[in-house]
Order: C-alpha cells, then sequence, then structure tokens
C-alpha cells in the first residue's frame, strides 16, 4: 500500500494519508512493486481492516494519524528530572542528555507547569481535553442541524398547497 504525505487534503500535518491498492492479487502485486512512484510503508492495520469490512472501497484515502514520536514515559520522566534538579538545568542540554528536541521538552514542562498551576497562559490538559470534546460534539450537531433543515426544506415543498402537480 502507497502512503503519501497529503497537504492537499488535510489541514493537519501530523496525518498520512493511506490509498488502499485493489483487492484479491492487486494487494500482493502492490506489495512487491519496487519502484513506486509514492514512499512505500506498512498498511496500516486500520486501513486494512476497513478495506477488508468493505467500509472504505479500493483507492479510497483514510487519515491514519502519525504515531507519536517520544513514548509517554520519556515525557514524564523529561519533566520529572527538570521538576526535581536544582538549580534547573538549561533546557537544551538536558534535551541534548536525553535525545529529544529542546522545544518538545520546553513544551511538556509548560504543560506541566499549567497542570500544576504555576502558569495560567495556557490551558490545562483536562480542559484542552474538554474543549477538544465540545468543539467535536459542536461540528457534530451543526451536521445534524443542516440535515434536519434540509429535511424540513424538501418536506415543506412537499406539502406546500400553493405547489401545481402536474
Amino acid at each position: 500500500m502507497d502512503l503519501a504525505d497529503s497537504q492537499d487534503h488535510e489541514p493537519d500535518r501530523r496525518c498520512r494519508t493511506a490509498t488502499l491498492p485493489v483487492a484479491g492479487p492487486a494487494f500482493q502485486a502492490a506489495d512487491r512493486q519496487p519502484h513506486s512512484p509514492k514512499r512505500r510503508v506498512e498498511v496500516p492495520p486500520i486501513a486494512r481492516r476497513l478495506f477488508d469490512r468493505g467500509l472504505i472501497g479500493p483507492d479510497q484515502e483514510v487519515f491514519v494519524p502519525a504515531p507519536r514520536k517520544y513514548p509517554d514515559e520519556l515525557r514524564q520522566r523529561a519533566v520529572r528530572l527538570y521538576r526535581e534538579s536544582d538549580p534547573k538545568p538549561v533546557i537544551k542540554r538536558l534535551a541534548e542528555q536525553l535525545g529529544v528536541h529542546p522545544e518538545a521538552l520546553r513544551n511538556w514542562i509548560r504543560q506541566d507547569e499549567a497542570d500544576h498551576g504555576q502558569r495560567s497562559d495556557r490551558p490545562t490538559t483536562v480542559e484542552a481535553e474538554e474543549l477538544r470534546r465540545l468543539r467535536k460534539e459542536n461540528a457534530e450537531l451543526r451536521r445534524a442541524n443542516e440535515i434536519l433543515k434540509a429535511a424540513s426544506a424538501f418536506f415543506a415543498s412537499e406539502l406546500d398547497p400553493t405547489r401545481r402537480r402536474s
């Protein structure tokens, strides 16, 4: 299966699109092709399951989130090392010792400080999760509202007594 970074179709660059080849022998043929025009990576299991269940068709794009670069244990350990150090280490030097990007470590520390009430310039993790959930719910309600508006307009035109029938 071919995966390519898609910046035309997706707002979040951390996601990748997956295009499935035609079912049957084409799966094996596509997996054996040495010179594919797109970058070759493993077939995401979710895309394979969706195709096997008939939920997506051949050559249909599936958005697969990119895997996390750093494990949660490393994040927690890095923040704990920073918090427990006295005097506070230089973030760049600590990041080099841990093998992480300095900006990633800086963001983890800021988020931890916000979660512990030491910063008020960014939302806590709980608040961010709630905001994400509410935005998703809001989008679902807007879609449902649009469907109901279209349905009511359709049925209103069907019941309109001034409309002539031929």
